[in-house]
C-alpha cells in the first residue's frame, strides 16, 4: 500500500512536468466545506472528504441506494424503508428501531437518528459531504464508520429567484421540483422547495416503485452583521408499494418480483413444502410513511468567538407492509427526536483555531412489528417502547507551530442512557419455540431493560504544508457506538462497538489549479462489531431459568475486524472544455473474528462459506477470515465531461461515467446466492444550454448495462432461500430545467 501511494505521487509529479504548455486559463474551483464545524477549503481539511455538488446528486439520486455509484467506498442498501449505510465495511443492517446506524446521517448539521425515507431529502441541495473514518470527536455517537452531511440551499437576501425542473422517463417516471427565493427586506429572505417523484416498480409485480412528496422551507433573518437566525421546516410522505426482496435463484428473469407464481413456488421447498405458505399470498405490500421536522440555527458573533445554537425536533410515522428476505413484515413505528447542539468557535486569525460545545439528544420510539414466515411457522409481534438519551461535551483545536506545521487534538465525552419496555408475542410455531405443526401456543415476553454507556473519543493529528498547494497529514481517531437491546426474555443486551483509525494522507493542486490529487492510506481496528440478523434467544423464563428458546431479530457483537486500504481522488481539467475525474478505492476489510448464532431448528445451508458448530438450540457460524460483508475490495469511478461551444453562443455538454466494483457478499450468511459478482455500471447524458444559460434540456441514461446488482440480501429461514433487494435497472429519460429572476 505504501509502495502504491509513493508510485502515485511520483507518477503525478511526472505528469505535471510532462503536460504540454497549451493548457488554458481555467482553474478548478475552490470547494468550501464545514465538515470540521468551521468553514475551510476542502484542500486544507486534514481528513478524507468526498464532496458531490448538489445538482449532480439531485440529477443522479432518486433513491438513497443510488449514492453508491457516486461515491466509491460508500455502500447503501434499503430494506423495509430502512436505509442501511456502510463505509469501508462499517455499518449495520438496521431493519427495526432496535438497531442504529454506524454512519451518522446529518441534514444541515442535525443528526437523523432513524434513517428512513431518505429518498425524500435529495432535492435543492448545495452539496453532500462524505467523511470517511470515525468522527467521534465532533459528531459523537453512531459515527463510527464516518458521516454523511447534506447541506441544503439557503435563502439569499436581496434576490428574487425561482427554478423549475421537470423530468420523465421509462417505468412511467414523473419527477418535478421547484424552488422560489423571496426577499423580505434587506435583512431577511425565505426559500421554498418542493419535489415529487413517481415511477412504477422496477420489479415485474410492482415492487421497488416510488411515490414520494417532499417540501422544505427556510426563513433567514440577519438583524445585524454579527447575528443571524435560520428557521427550517420540512415535510415528506412516502407511498407506493415499497421495496421487496426477490429470490436469487429466480426463474423468470432478473427483475422478476417476489409474488410471481414461479418465485412463490421457490419458497415452498424441502421438508417444509407441505406446511409453509409463501407469505406473499397475503397480499400486496405498501407504505404510508410521514415525516416532518423543524430546526433553528442561531448564530451570534461575540468577543470570544462565534456562538451557534441548533435546536431541532423531528417525528416519523411508519406504516409499511413489506417482504424482506422473502418473509412478510409489517411495521407500525412512531418516533420523536429532539436535540440541541451549542458550539463556541474561534473567529480570530491567530495560530489557534478551536471549537467547544455540548450536545443533548432525546428519542422516544413506539413500535409494533409483525413478522410471518408461513402457515406452520406462524408469526411474531413485537411492541417495543424505546427511549434513548445522549449527553456529550466536546472540543477540538488546531495550533500552528509554524506557518507550515500544525497540531490537532480533540476529545468528546458522552453518556448514553437507553431503556426498553413492551411486549413480544409469539404465536404457535417454531419461531416461538413450539415444535413444527404442534399447534401449541407460543410465548409472551414482557420486555424490561435498561442500561447506560460512557465513552471518551479522541483525535490527534499533524499537518504539514509541503508546498503552496500541497499538504500532508496524519491522524489517529476513535469512534464509539453504544450497545442496546433486542426482544428476548433473558440476556437481551448487546455491547458497544469501538473503532480506532490510523490515517496518513496528502492533498495537492498542480499546474496552476488544473490538477487535483488527494490520497489517503488507512488502517482501522474495529472491536465489538455489531451485526443484526435472525438468531436464537431465550423467549421464556421460569424461576430465572430459560425454559424456551425461539428465533428473534437480534443484534450481536460478532467479533472484530481489521480494515486497511487506500483512497485516491483526482480531478484533471484537461482544457477549458474537458474535465476528467477518477476515484479509486482499495479496501481490505478482513473479519478477524466473525461468529454469530443461527437457530438449530433452521440450519444454514450446506453451501454456506463458513464453518458451523451445532450446540442446540444454536448453531454457531464462524466466518472469521472472510472479507467483511457489503465491502467490495476494489471500487472505482471515472467521469469524463466535454462541452461543445456552438456558434450561436449555446453549449452542448456530453458527460459519461463508469462505476466498477469487485465482488462482495451482500449479507452475513456467506451463501452463494447472497454474493454479488464484480460489475460495471455506466451512465451518460447530453445537455443543451442556450447562451443565457437560463434553461437546459438533457437526455440521460443510467445503468446502461442493465445490470441486476444486489443492494442488500438475506436468507429465508428453514427454506434457506436467499433473497436480494436490487438496485435500479436501466433507466432513461428527459429533463428540462429553468431559472427565473436573479
Amino acid at each position: 500500500m505504501r509502495k502504491l501511494l509513493l508510485t502515485t505521487v511520483a507518477a503525478c509529479a511526472t505528469l505535471t512536468t510532462a503536460l504540454p504548455s497549451w493548457a488554458q486559463e481555467a482553474q478548478l474551483e475552490e470547494i468550501i466545506v464545514t465538515a470540521q464545524r468551521r468553514e475551510e477549503s476542502l484542500q486544507k481539511a486534514a481528513l478524507t472528504i468526498t464532496v458531490v455538488d448538489g445538482a449532480q446528486v439531485e440529477n443522479a439520486v432518486n433513491r438513497p441506494e443510488e449514492l453508491t455509484s457516486l461515491l466509491p467506498a460508500l455502500y447503501v442498501g434499503v430494506s423495509g424503508g430502512m436505509t442501511q449505510i456502510y463505509i469501508r465495511g462499517i455499518g449495520n443492517l438496521g431493519g427495526t428501531s432496535f438497531a442504529e446506524s454506524a454512519v451518522g446521517f446529518n441534514v444541515d448539521q442535525v443528526y437523523i437518528g432513524r434513517p428512513t425515507a431518505l429518498d425524500a431529502v435529495f432535492f435543492d441541495l448545495e452539496r453532500v459531504e462524505v467523511l470517511k473514518g470515525p468522527q467521534g470527536t465532533l459528531y459523537g455517537r453512531n459515527a463510527t464508520g464516518g458521516a454523511i452531511n447534506l447541506i441544503t440551499q439557503k435563502p439569499k437576501i436581496g434576490e428574487f429567484t425561482a427554478s423549475l425542473s421537470l423530468e420523465g422517463g421509462n417505468y412511467d417516471l414523473v419527477k418535478g421540483a421547484g424552488t422560489v427565493n423571496i426577499p423580505i427586506n434587506d435583512k431577511g429572505a425565505m426559500r421554498f422547495a418542493v419535489q415529487k417523484i413517481d415511477h412504477d416498480g422496477y420489479l415485474s409485480d410492482g415492487y421497488n416503485d416510488q411515490d414520494t412528496t417532499a417540501a422544505r422551507w427556510h426563513l433567514l433573518l440577519k438583524p445585524s452583521d454579527t447575528s443571524s437566525v435560520l428557521i427550517s421546516a420540512d415535510y415528506a410522505h412516502q407511498g407506493g408499494q415499497g421495496d421487496a426482496h426477490t429470490p436469487s435463484f429466480r426463474t423468470c428473469g432478473d427483475w422478476c418480483g417476489p409474488s410471481e407464481p414461479s418465485n412463490r413456488a421457490l419458497e415452498k421447498v424441502g421438508a417444509f413444502a407441505a406446511t409453509i405458505l409463501a407469505p406473499n399470498d397475503d397480499g400486496v405490500g405498501y407504505q404510508d410513511n410521514k415525516f416532518w421536522s423543524v430546526t433553528a440555527d442561531l448564530e451570534l458573533e461575540t468577543s470570544i468567538g462565534m456562538l451557534s445554537i441548533i435546536p431541532s425536533y423531528r417525528t416519523a410515522e411508519i406504516d409499511a407492509l413489506y417482504y424482506p428476505s422473502l418473509f412478510r413484515g409489517r411495521i407500525l413505528d412512531k418516533s420523536h427526536q429532539s436535540s440541541v447542539e451549542a458550539r463556541l468557535s474561534s473567529t480570530n486569525e491567530g495560530p489557534l483555531k478551536w471549537v467547544v460545545g455540548g450536545y443533548y439528544y432525546n428519542e422516544a420510539i413506539n413500535g409494533d412489528y409483525s413478522y410471518s414466515h408461513g402457515l406452520a411457522l406462524q408469526a411474531q409481534q413485537v411492541q417495543p417502547n424505546i427511549r434513548n438519551k445522549s449527553v456529550a461535551v466536546f472540543g477540538q483545536s488546531t495550533y500552528s507551530l509554524t506557518d507550515e506545521f500544525r497540531l490537532t487534538a480533540g476529545l468528546r465525552y458522552l453518556h448514553d442512557d437507553k431503556t426498553l419496555s413492551g411486549l413480544q408475542r409469539c404465536f404457535s410455531g417454531t419461531l416461538c419455540g413450539a415444535p413444527l405443526g404442534s399447534g401449541l401456543p407460543g410465548t409472551r415476553i414482557v420486555m424490561s431493560e435498561g442500561d447506560d454507556w460512557y465513552n471518551t473519543s479522541y483525535k490527534v493529528g499533524v499537518e504539514w504544508d509541503a508546498g503552496p498547494d500541497s499538504m500532508i497529514y496524519a491522524n489517529v481517531s476513535s469512534g464509539f457506538k453504544s450497545g442496546g437491546f433486542f426482544p428476548a426474555a433473558q440476556n437481551a443486551t448487546f455491547g458497544p462497538e469501538k473503532l480506532t483509525a490510523y490515517a496518513i494522507g496528502m492533498k495537492n493542486r498542480f499546474m496552476n489549479d488544473r490538477i487535483q490529487l488527494n490520497a489517503e492510506a488507512y488502517w482501522w481496528d474495529d472491536t465489538g462489531h455489531q451485526e443484526s440478523h435472525v438468531g436464537t434467544a431465550c423467549v421464556a423464563v421460569t424461576s430465572g431459568v430459560c425454559t424456551t428458546f425461539g428465533n428473534v431479530f437480534l443484534t450481536e457483537n460478532i467479533g472484530s475486524a481489521e480494515i486497511k486500504g487506500i483512497d485516491l481522488d483526482t480531478i484533471f481539467l484537461v482544457t477549458d472544455n474537458d474535465q476528467i475525474k477518477l476515484n479509486l478505492g482499495y479496501n481490505d476489510a478482513e473479519a478477524k473474528v466473525f461468529r454469530y448464532n443461527v437457530p438449530a431448528t433452521a440450519p444454514p445451508s450446506a453451501l454456506i462459506a463458513c464453518t458451523r458448530t451445532a450446540a442446540p438450540p444454536f448453531i454457531t457460524v464462524d466466518c472469521s477470515g472472510n472479507q467483511m460483508p457489503r465491502a467490495p475490495k476494489w471500487t472505482a469511478r471515472a467521469d469524463y465531461e466535454h462541452r461543445f461551444d456552438l456558434t450561436n453562443g449555446a453549449s452542448l455538454t456530453a458527460a459519461a461515467s463508469m462505476y466498477v466494483s469487485s465482488s462482495y457478499w451482500a449479507s452475513i450468511d456467506y451463501i452463494p446466492g447472497t454474493s454479488q459478482k464484480s460489475y460495471t455500471r455506466s451512465d451518460a447524458s447530453l445537455t443543451y444550454r442556450p447562451e443565457s444559460e437560463r434553461w437546459s434540456i438533457a437526455a440521460w441514461v443510467n445503468n446502461i448495462e442493465d445490470e441486476a446488482v444486489a443492494a442488500s440480501a438475506g436468507v429465508k429461514l428453514f427454506a434457506n432461500t436467499p433473497g436480494l433487494q436490487l438496485r435500479a435497472p436501466r433507466t432513461y429519460g428527459l429533463r428540462f430545467t429553468a431559472e427565473f429572476g436573479g
